[in-house]
């Protein structure tokens, strides 16, 4: 009898547990269908801006940061300038109010992570980048309409020898279409450099240190401000070199 009452106890879990696995399951896939829905008719080809209440328009924040990955083919020589190829994460995170919903809607669904042409996202680009690519991911939707995107970058930049020998590689961030009227630009998590918590660094080379700046442009031709963020990494060359030589013990 007590077997019976075990077996009939763990049906009746397995039974709930599929149950609530489907409820899940069927709160995301409306939850895909609301942002889609959302984004209908190009809707997100504009960028989430509020209104004032003078009737002005509010521009989006995205805030925008950087996270040192890797560096390679960088060469020093005795010419004023040399190439590096960097390896980063981009970090942004904004609001988009056409996004929000309330979980209870959706079986407590409170995260979403849609295809890449669902959801407005921020046309930034690397202005001094020789060659540039970004890894193709996905955003993550809050149901409080906040973003967050955090794809990998490859990049070229041309870097500046200094008198001290070390080495600036100078580069800007901006929106290649909208002023400041429609996106504003904000450091990611206030952090005014450029983040080396995951930089793995290679001997020969070791970062002096980075810099991110935000700045504000006006053009004669207009009236609407252009954001931007201004970084730089500064490179040394160090005389770390890998052993190859072989102890007696037998290790390296």
């Amino acid at each position: 009898m007590a077997k019976q009452l075990i077996l009939v106890f763990l049906l009746c879990a397995g039974i709930a547990n599929v149950s609530s696995i489907g409820r899940v399951l069927d709160g995301l896939q409306k939850l895909a269908k609301f942002i889609t829905k959302a984004g209908d008719e190009d809707t997100f080809d504009v960028p989430p801006v509020t209104e004032n209440k003078n009737g002005s328009l509010q521009p989006v924040t995205v805030r925008y940061g950087l996270a040192l990955i890797q560096i390679e083919k960088f060469k020093p020589n005795n010419e004023a300038y040399t190439d590096a190829v960097f390896h980063m994460w981009e970090r942004q995170s904004w609001s988009d109010s056409r996004l929000r919903w309330n979980p209870k809607d959706f079986n407590g669904a409170s995260v979403a992570r849609p295809s890449q042409y669902s959801v407005w996202r921020p046309d930034l680009v690397i202005q001094e980048a020789f060659e540039f690519s970004r890894g193709s991911v996905q955003a993550v939707v809050y149901s409080s309409g906040h973003l967050l995107h955090i794809p990998p970058i490859k990049m070229k930049l041309r870097c500046y020898r200094q008198d001290n020998d070390d080495y600036n590689c100078p580069f800007t961030a901006l929106s290649w279409v909208w002023d400041g009227f429609h996106v504003a630009l904000d450091n990611y998590e206030n952090k005014q450099e450029i983040d080396l918590s995951d930089f793995i660094e290679l001997p020969g080379i070791t970062v002096v240190g980075t810099a991110a700046e935000l700045q504000t442009t006006y053009y004669p031709c207009c009236l609407e401000p252009f954001p931007s963020m201004q970084f730089n990494i500064t490179l040394r060359e160090t005389s770390d070199q890998i052993s190859n030589e072989i102890s007696p013990n037998g290790l390296k």
